[in-house]
């Protein structure tokens, strides 16, 4: 082919994708081929063997390549990355340049990214990558591009993306077996958020949310009681429960029982080998009203009404649900002698979760009480 290529290889924990593309007159990638494969030896982000990962990632590649016409030799790969071993931490960083006079260039920017590369991690964790956010020159704020700026005291915000030694070290041992060189490991959000959305979006966004992470700081949240009541919980004092993967669902808790639950999720996934994956069908519940009833989704009010009809499960009386205190979950695939309850009935205090005896999907946090 006449034309370089670009090629993003995506990790995941059932499939395997290959995707090249072309760099066009706007400066755009275009797809022009893609291949996959099933998953054999990844699990939730981790690689759990070798060689059949080694042999999902030869297929997807060469379907990729069988689909061109002409001759594609694929040699290298830009690398996605995920899972919940990664994490993201703030941190600010400093150059001194010798020249005020002189205008700050990619290579200072290049310094002052190296640098952050060099602080001392947590044992058993490394940096992915490295975003600034914010450029300070000579005290000034304010700066997103510095190039072509005068100035001594170059500073930067930086958001830095870590991730557990032995996943990275792995994920790079597959594809450099499978005969490719990594170019680069991406993030996998990150990579998808400069695919779909604008310059101007990404700003707005890191503006309004920052990048999420799952990290303490995720929780990091007080509940306002003069500003709150049982079904009535304004968003912002709430926290997104996690999927066995580590992406955020739209069910939502208080930040203790959230914490606790997410740490559940992992746990049981873990230590079943992907066996027990716990997955929730409701967690807060705000409380809605009786004219409403169930016109605007399923509230505490709707839950009653459809009780009472008879056409519903047994619900508390609106403004007594301990969903509407964020502190409940209603777990799929639940019934009584299944796995996933089997497990719960058995583990699911260590989390301080409790079983509502009557029903056997839902599931109490201490905070409650």
């Amino acid at each position: 082919m006449k034309n370089s290529v670009v090629v993003g290889l995506d990790i995941g924990t059932t499939k395997i994708a290959c995707f090249v593309g072309t760099q066009n007159e706007h400066g755009k990638i275009e797809i022009i081929s893609m291949g996959k494969s099933e998953s054999l030896g990844v699990v939730r982000g981790d690689v759990r063997n070798i060689d059949r990962t080694v042999e999902s990632i030869m297929t997807a590649v060469t379907e990729a390549q069988s689909r061109v016409p002409g001759q594609l030799n694929i040699r290298s790969v830009y690398v996605g990355i995920a899972g919940q071993h990664i994490k993201s931490i703030q941190h600010s960083g400093l150059i001194t340049r010798k020249d005020a006079e002189a205008l700050i260039r990619q290579i200072d920017i290049d310094a002052l990214i190296d640098d952050m590369y060099k602080l001392v991690m947590k044992p058993g964790e490394e940096i992915i990558s490295v975003f600034p956010q914010e450029y300070i020159i000579d005290n000034d704020p304010g700066f997103k591009d510095p190039i072509g700026v005068p100035g001594t005291r170059l500073e930067s915000n930086c958001h830095i993306i870590t991730g557990n030694v032995t996943a990275v070290r792995n994920i790079k041992k597959c594809v450099e077996m499978a005969n490719l060189e990594v170019k680069e490991i991406i993030l996998e959000p990150i990579a998808s958020s400069h695919a779909v959305l604008s310059d101007e979006e990404k700003d707005k966004l890191e503006k309004e949310n920052g990048i999420d992470s799952v990290d303490d700081e995720y929780y990091d949240i007080e509940l306002d009681s003069e500003k709150s009541s049982n079904g009535n919980i304004p968003d912002g004092q709430l926290v997104n429960l996690l999927d066995p993967d580590g992406n955020q669902t739209k069910n939502k808790l208080n930040p203790l029982a959230a914490k606790d639950y997410n740490d559940m999720v992992k746990t049981a996934y873990d230590e079943t080998d992907g066996k027990i994956e716990i997955k929730v069908s409701q967690g807060y519940r705000p409380l809605g009203s009786r004219e409403e009833g169930c016109g605007k989704g399923f509230t505490q009010w709707c839950a009653w009404i459809k009780y009472k009809s008879g056409k519903g499960n047994r619900a508390a009386k609106p403004g007594t649900s301990n969903h509407g205190k964020g502190s409940a979950i209603d777990v799929k695939n639940c019934r009584r002698g299944s796995k996933v309850h089997t497990w719960l009935v058995d583990n699911a205090s260590r989390f301080n979760f409790k079983p509502l005896s009557s029903e056997p999907w839902h599931w109490d946090h201490s905070s409650s009480n």
